[in-house]
């Protein structure tokens, strides 16, 4: 039981930290679309 937890404990924090990388780069990219139009 508690090996279950260690590696579903393990395993959420990994996808909820490469989920805000995968958004800052949407951002950026939807940023520099912004400043591109700008210009």
């Amino acid at each position: 039981g508690t090996a279950r937890k260690c590696t579903d404990r393990r395993q959420i924090p990994g996808s909820v930290s490469f989920v805000p990388s995968v958004a800052g780069l949407i951002i950026a990219g939807e940023v520099i679309k912004d400043i591109a139009g700008i210009r």
